[in-house]
């Protein structure tokens, strides 16, 4: 004759049961997702000065983060089953984001199924960086508004040497308050080239007034921004636009004809 497992051994039984659902992940509504990386051509973190990999699905849903090691994938579990924007960023010591998955192929997005686990692949690219300027316009020294400066337009260029990554891109005189961000759909200003950024102020008929600003600079790295303050200052009829580089305080250079001054707190938007 067979005895009765004790009551002990049920519940055990029923426990052990328990966690093997919850490890086995048989939740019809949920699953887990498993984010293998690569950094760039199969870099290491050091390579990149990658300090943590940062993990979000649908604009912060779900994140996981984790010390950059690619041998170790990033593991998000109790995920609902649903299809999900991923975003997979390389974070430095700073915490500036210098690498990320924008722009691959069919990494972007991925399907978490109910009761099973996921394994999904990114490459992360080096991000680009940004050119940020901000101006004060003046006249004879008080602030002003656009329309009583002759002053309507700047001009912004983004250099690596003397090669232009694309064309200028023109900013109206009225702008929000802060730094306007150099627009760049094809993340194309690499942070390890840039060196240059040139801005021209024109007026009513786009003719320039005065010199063009030209400012040089070591290249700020993936993921940070060189920040431009211009005042343009000086009558009406013949104002004055002078500049500076924030990030490291150094003068634009306008050329033969002209100087450059400034301060690190010298521009605000208007």
């Amino acid at each position: 004759m067979h005895s009765l497992p004790s009551p002990l051994a049920i519940r055990l039984a029923l426990t052990v049961t328990a966690l093997c659902a919850a490890a086995c992940n048989n939740d019809p509504g949920t699953g887990s997702l498993t984010v293998e990386y690569t950094l760039g051509l199969n870099g290491a973190c050091d390579a990149f000065e990658v300090s943590t990999v940062r993990v979000t699905l649908d604009d912060g849903k779900y994140q996981e983060e984790e010390p950059c090691d690619p041998a170790n994938p990033i593991l998000i579990t109790g995920v609902a089953a649903d299809n999900y924007e991923v975003l997979v960023e390389g974070v430095d010591v700073d915490g500036v984001t210098v690498m990320d998955n924008i722009g691959g192929e069919s990494d972007e997005s991925v399907e978490v199924v109910g009761g099973s686990e996921v394994t999904h692949d990114v490459r992360l690219g080096e991000t680009p960086a940004q050119v940020q300027v901000k101006w004060l316009k003046l006249v004879d020294g008080e602030p002003s508004e656009c329309a009583f400066v002759a002053t309507k337009f700047f001009e912004v260029s983004a250099y690596h040497g003397a090669t232009s990554f694309f064309p200028p891109h023109e900013f109206p005189c009225s702008v929000p308050p802060g730094y306007q961000v150099l627009p760049d759909p094809g993340r194309a200003i690499d942070g390890k080239t840039l060196d240059g950024v040139l801005v021209s102020v024109l007026d009513e008929n786009k003719d320039e007034i005065g010199d063009d600003l030209v400012f040089n600079f070591p290249p700020p790295g993936p993921g940070r921004a060189v920040q431009i303050n211009i005042t343009c200052d000086g009558p009406v009829s013949a104002p004055e636009c002078t500049g500076v580089v924030v990030n490291d305080e150094a003068p634009a250079d306008t050329g033969a004809d002209g100087d450059s001054s400034g301060g690190a707190d010298s521009g605000t938007g208007g």
